[in-house]
């Protein structure tokens, strides 16, 4: 059966399925993952896309926080496109933490995003067994934890705010200029039904516009140098960029 784009029409999501659906209509083609116990939800996600036959991400599953960071960032600077790096709670967090500062000062469209939990194995439908014990190490949320270099580092509030915060955390990561954004996702919202659907489609990154009066002021410069150094910073690795310099 040949594969579709989108999601089951009339099937009840998951924040998990919504979450996957959102990065879907952003080009994902990757989940790049050093997993830990509350990302189930997902891998069910994962699982339902392929029994319906849906393209989507294809997870790679790797040994460390830090080897999955520098991966995602590696196929982000060669591709262009995004990337998602999934971790585990504030530790994993931690052992990443090298790679999202090596993101955001090499301004590399990354989705880094860790799981937590809001309950803390209390309440109604929310025990995850021996585990639950080890949440209380995380409490206040990784997110915090990166904030000094990522474009925007936030948790969930809601349930409800799952689909918007996953959407434009990839908009403001493809947005120049390019980096890294922080998503904390708390398992009990990915495992339970969806508040909200998917937002309908993407928004296009926005482009960078140029001052037309510094940017005659530049050439006029460079026109006038006897030994001019142009300094690219990362702009300089793209071959598109270069050539429009020349012209």
């Amino acid at each position: 059966m040949a594969a579709e784009k989108g999601s089951k029409k009339g099937k009840t999501q998951s924040g998990a399925e919504v979450f996957l659906e959102i990065l879907r209509n952003y080009g994902v083609e990757y989940i790049f993952s050093s997993p830990g116990s509350e990302w189930p939800p997902l891998w069910e996600a994962l699982a339902e896309q392929k029994a319906q036959g849906i393209d989507g991400p294809t997870y790679i599953n790797i040994r460390h926080e830090d080897t999955a960071a520098g991966v995602a960032i590696g196929y982000a600077k060669a591709t262009g496109k995004l990337a998602v790096c999934l971790v585990h709670a504030s530790v994993g967090t931690l052992h990443a933490a090298m790679g999202i500062r090596a993101a955001h000062f090499e301004k590399t469209p990354v989705l880094f995003c860790a799981g937590e939990s809001v309950t803390f194995g209390e309440g109604d439908g929310s025990w995850v067994g021996a585990q639950w014990g080890r949440y209380l190490a995380d409490y206040g949320g990784p997110a915090r934890l990166v904030e000094p270099f990522t474009k925007a580092s936030y948790g969930l509030p809601t349930p409800n705010t799952l689909a918007g915060a996953t959407h434009r955390a990839c908009q403001v990561a493809m947005n120049a200029p390019q980096g890294p954004v922080f998503l904390s996702l708390p398992f009990e919202y990915l495992a339970q039904p969806a508040v909200l659907p998917a937002p309908p489609g993407r928004t296009m990154p926005v482009a960078a516009q140029v001052d037309p009066a510094g940017l005659a002021e530049a050439a006029k410069l460079l026109a006038e140098a006897q030994s001019p150094l142009i300094i690219t910073e990362n702009i300089g690795s793209d071959p598109k960029a270069v050539a429009q310099l020349i012209e």
